[in-house]
């Protein structure tokens, strides 16, 4: 900019006198402050540039126009004629403003016609007169949006009485007014919705009760129609037990059949086993020694097999051995047909292949003649070669597989006869069981009719009783009802009424609630007649003369354990409770007596009641860790003129939604909110000043006891 500047000389002295100058031509200072108090005062005198330097733009309270403007702007979203549902009322009550002092600021989202209330405080806007409504719906609200303006002009009124009566400060500023539309919403929405379920519930218990008649006549005519199907199954019954039980017989005798070829099959088989394992036992000697053999042939590779033959004229014990391996094949016996076998690529897979089980009479004979030779052993072979050695174990083998064959094949074709017959016996078995199979499927299918029968007499028997015994509590039930049916209908009638007259019992609870807790009884007494009259003149259905704000925002069952806790029975103390407890700002009471800090303690024993002083120096960690956790705070022995400092968002009840995480600012930091945290303060100082600023923080309520002039306790 400075390089751009034509006309300003070169150097650092020229180059600060035009930052100077363009500073003093393009920075703008507001400094907003509250006339309330004396600091303002002090800092005018202080610093006198304040008043000689600058421009004062006073902002003056809202006219009655603005405040009817913003009403109807806001309640035309209502729907107050046909008073709205939950789903229609919770989107309002995310509208908030904030207006403090003198001045008034507003969140971002909050409706345009506000905004522009807000800033100018001056005009109303066009539509006032709610364009796009219907006739009957403009009218409520218009009366509705009067009577908010009448009460918020009332408590101005009532508070510079109160300023020049008892010299107790009580700011009422436009920031309260818009409270007192949210809370509005807010309460009607509750409110609806409990008197809809109370009455949808007495509603469906008079249908209940209109089905049950019907449900009687129809007991009666069931009841008639069972009596002929009871005798047509007992009949069926007797039938089928005859039935059962014929074919029960007939399964008993081919069971008694099939029994005894069991046990002859089981004889045979006992024989067939017997003979298989004196077979397998005589086998069982020779087998090992027939395995050692053929693992020595496989131990023989082809270096051993060429060794055999090379010799020219074998040793003695290695022709015996070929011999007997030339006996076995059926070959000539002399050593150039042994070495023609020798020659075989397939020698050691033919001894190893072979037919042991038909040796012909002559090859044992002849096979006995080496066998028997005494030299002719695996150790004296093994001296001579160490193949010949590997094939003399395995002629061995042969000749002694031979000899137990011999013993063994009687006894192996006695046991396939025995096996043939076996399986004779068992084939014959096998059709009788088949046969008792299909008896016995007949007499479990007739048995399982027969059950099924018994079960659905006995049903049809079960259903004539409960038939009888519902037939009887319900008569009984009706006839009981009857007078309760007249009272649940009248309750019916009167949440119909009580949700008629909800549009005004929630405007007064509203008003009440917001305006008046700062107020000691003999003002209340005299603010909540002119209200009733204001609603009767505006013709708002209102519960008249006979509105109390414990009827309306509160229980019986509540307010009864509420006094358990040490809460007084009095009037003023039930609406103190009701308007800590049900208020859209966080309570701070005025409380010189104690009496609300013990009830307090009381109520919340149970929820971890976190208890700390407003002077402690580590009370922002107290209170974090009571937000964090969910468990209710009790701040007191508050000063005067202010609140805690940085807890600001936690006063306005703005917690921020971010990435599914609910949080506030807390001094310097974030910290997660919990929305079961609740927030009481307590001033222990009999007359407490506190400032704008905290009025539309906070809702400040009376829990002061006086003394009357007739020498009793008043509120």
């Amino acid at each position: 900019w400075l390089a751009a500047q034509s006309d300003v000389p070169e150097g650092r002295q020229y180059a600060w006198e035009a930052f100077i100058g363009r500073a003093r031509q393009h920075m703008h200072v507001v400094f907003a402050t509250s006339p309330a108090g004396d600091a303002f005062r002090t800092r005018c005198r202080q610093f006198p540039s304040l008043v000689n330097c600058t421009t004062i733009d006073w902002y003056s309270p809202w006219p009655a126009e603005a405040l009817l403007d913003v009403g109807i702007r806001f309640l035309e979203l209502l729907n107050l004629e046909n008073l709205p549902s939950a789903a229609a009322v919770a989107p309002l009550l995310d509208f908030k403003a904030a207006a403090g002092g003198s001045s008034a600021t507003t969140k971002p989202g909050t409706p345009p016609v506000v905004q522009q209330a807000a800033a100018s405080g001056l005009q109303a806007t066009e539509g006032a007169d709610g364009v796009g409504l219907s006739a009957g719906q403009t009218t409520i609200v218009r009366r509705v949006a009067k009577f908010c303006v009448e009460a918020h002009k009332s408590v101005e009124a009532a508070a510079a009485q109160y300023v020049k009566k008892l010299r107790r400060h009580c700011y009422i500023t436009p920031k309260l007014y818009l409270d007192l539309l949210h809370q509005y919403a807010e309460l009607l929405n509750t409110a609806r919705t409990k008197l809809g379920d109370d009455r949808r519930r007495l509603l469906e218990g008079i249908g209940k009760l209109a089905d049950t008649n019907a449900t009687l006549a129809s007991m009666e005519a069931q009841l008639g129609g069972l009596q002929p199907l009871l005798l047509e199954k007992t009949a069926s019954l007797k039938t089928l037990a005859e039935r059962v039980k014929h074919e029960q017989d007939e399964a008993e005798r081919v069971a008694a059949i099939v029994g005894a070829d069991e046990t002859a099959v089981a004889a045979r088989t006992a024989e067939c086993s017997k003979l298989k394992e004196e077979a397998l036992a005589d086998l069982a000697a020779v087998l090992p020694a027939l395995d050692a053999a053929i693992a020595a042939l496989d131990s023989l590779d082809k270096a051993d097999i060429v060794e055999m033959k090379t010799f020219i004229k074998p040793p003695a014990l290695v022709q015996l051995t070929m011999e007997g391996v030339c006996i076995l094949l059926q070959e000539k016996t002399d050593w150039d047909s042994a070495k023609r076998i020798l020659s075989d690529t397939k020698f050691i897979q033919r001894l190893i292949e072979y037919d042991k089980d038909n040796i012909t009479e002559r090859v044992r004979k002849e096979l006995a003649r080496v066998v028997a030779d005494p030299s002719f052993t695996p150790d004296q072979v093994g001296k001579q070669s160490k193949a010949a050695m590997s094939i003399c174990l395995w002629v061995r083998a042969m000749d002694t597989y031979t000899t137990v064959y011999r013993v063994v094949e009687p006894k192996r074709k006695a046991l396939a006869a025995a096996q043939a017959a076996l399986d004779a016996s068992n084939v014959n078995l096998h059709g009788k069981r088949a046969e008792l199979r299909a008896t016995r499927d007949k007499v479990a299918a007739a048995q399982q009719q027969l059950a099924d029968t018994h079960k659905e007499l006995a049903s049809l028997q079960c259903q004539a009783e409960l038939c009888n015994r519902r037939f009887g509590r319900a008569g009984k039930l009706t006839t009981l009802l009857n007078d309760e049916l007249g009272r649940w209908g009248k309750g019916a009638e009167d949440l119909e009424t009580e949700l008629e007259l909800l549009v005004g019992n929630a405007l007064m609870a509203a008003a009440v609630v917001n305006y008046l807790g700062p107020f000691p009884g003999p003002y209340r007494a005299e603010l909540i007649p002119q209200w009733l009259k204001c609603c009767q003149d505006l013709n708002i259905p209102l519960t008249i003369p006979n509105f109390s704000l414990s009827s309306v925002l509160s229980s019986p069952i509540e307010l009864l354990e509420w006094n358990c806790q040490g809460l007084p029975t009095d009037s003023h103390s039930i609406d103190n409770s009701l308007i800590a407890t049900r208020g859209v700002r966080w309570p701070l009471m005025i409380d010189p007596q104690d009496q609300a800090s013990r009830w307090v303690r009381a109520k919340e024993a149970k929820g971890n009641l976190v208890i700390v002083r407003a002077s402690d120096p580590a009370l922002l960690q107290h209170v974090e860790a009571a937000i964090r956790l969910g468990h209710p705070l009790l701040l007191e022995q508050l000063g005067d003129w202010t609140l805690p400092s940085g807890m600001d968002d936690l006063f306005g009840k703005q917690p921020d939604k971010q990435a599914g995480r609910c949080t506030v600012r807390l001094g310097d930091a974030d910290v997660d909110y919990d929305s079961n945290f609740r927030l009481y303060m307590v001033t222990h100082l009999v007359n407490p000043h506190y400032l704008p600023e905290a009025f539309i923080r906070v809702n400040l309520i009376d829990f002061a006891v006086t003394r009357s002039v007739g020498g009793g306790c008043r509120r």
